[in-house]
């Protein structure tokens, strides 16, 4: 396997010339959630860190609905098994996740009628990044979620594995370098193995978007680099759960990247894109939503982009966290009953357009 090395070179973003800014809560009120075209084929979850474990959650509970997946340092299903305590023996994997164990029960649940099928899996389309500098959540840990896939019979396509990158959401426009850590926790990396065009001094930028956008909706028309034709729409949460969105740790507000084609009515794809620990809105403002490098190819490959937010509350400890490993006091919330996983799923009906789960 060949090394990818991090190069120290200084990318001046501007967000306004590349057209990703979103608007403000304050400059748009929030309505309520649209119903698009979207095609049950092309549905597909992404996440970073607890927004991974909970694309992980999302994918095995509903794989009726979800037709692959795409994890950035996120963590085998019910890793930490209701124990608050395992928070950090998954994410470093120390002792070594028992991928057997987690197996085992994800097969009895879906025995149980409490997730979808397990045989949904088998063939599903999987990437899989880890920095070699992630010293939060452990390469062991993601390797273990690679067991655990091929274990269900899923087919992890590619695995990046071989940057040397810190704990983050790999991206063209990610204003922290490769191999650091900090907030937004949105890092660009270079791959050493492109040869950079003639006059250029530096590798060329990598677009882990770009690799699994296109295994999983096919061929991709060139991405809009330019100003997007399509929307950030900022859409009510608390229908979606029961009572108030807060009292589930999920912000009043979410957001919605629909392209022109699909506000028209047009047949479009569907990604639920689930932030990590302290990238909510409320931590970081609209820098996922712009910088993550999936609305450029949405925006020309017809693909609607649901942008789902948590809060910080006392039950994440401040975090902001997607719930993986119990902090609601549920112990269902890794299956299709879970509040977050309720909620999220039932923002997926409403693009749809379904009462039921799509088909």
């Amino acid at each position: 396997m060949s090394f990818r090395l991090s190069v120290a070179v200084v990318v001046i973003i501007v967000a306004l010339d590349l057209g990703l800014a979103v608007a403000s809560p304050a400059a748009k009120q929030a309505r309520k959630l649209s119903t698009y075209s979207i095609q049950s084929n092309r549905t597909f979850v992404a996440g970073i860190s607890s927004g991974g474990a909970m694309a992980v959650q999302l994918q095995v509970a509903y794989s009726r609905t979800f037709r692959g997946a795409a994890i950035y340092a996120g963590l085998p299903y019910y890793c930490a098994r209701d124990n608050p305590g395992g928070v950090a023996t998954c994410s470093l994997a120390t002792p070594a996740i028992d991928v057997t164990a987690l197996v085992r029960v994800t097969k009895s649940w879906a025995h149980r009628g409490l997730i979808d099928p397990v045989q949904n899996l088998q063939g599903q389309p999987i990437y899989l990044w880890s920095g070699l500098l992630d010293t939060v959540v452990n390469q062991a840990a993601m390797n273990a979620l690679q067991s655990y896939y091929e274990d269900l019979g899923a087919n992890v396509f590619r695995y990046d594995r071989d940057f040397a990158a810190g704990h983050g959401w790999e991206s063209p426009y990610g204003p922290i370098q490769c191999g650091f850590a900090s907030s937004p926790f949105v890092n660009v990396c270079y791959d050493l193995n492109e040869v950079p065009p003639p006059l250029e001094w530096f590798p060329q930028v990598y677009d882990s978007e770009k690799v699994w956008l296109s295994q999983l909706f096919g061929p991709l028309k060139p991405k809009n680099n330019e100003t997007l034709k399509g929307s950030v729409l900022p859409f009510d949460q608390n229908e979606f759960a029961t009572g108030v969105a807060a009292n589930i740790s999920m912000a009043d507000t979410g957001y919605v990247f629909v392209p022109k084609n699909c506000a028209n009515g047009g047949a479009c794809g569907l990604v639920v894109a689930l932030h990590g620990c302290y990238q909510n809105y409320g931590a970081i403002g609209p820098a996922f939503i712009n910088d993550s490098g999936i609305n450029q190819w949405a925006d020309t490959n017809n693909i609607v982009v649901l942008y789902p937010q948590t809060i910080a509350s006392s039950n994440n400890l401040g975090t902001g966290c997607w719930d993986w490993w119990g902090y609601l006091n549920d112990s269902d919330y890794a299956q299709r009953s879970g509040p977050q996983m309720k909620a999220l799923y039932n923002m997926v009906l409403r693009v749809f357009g379904h009462s039921g789960p799509p088909n």
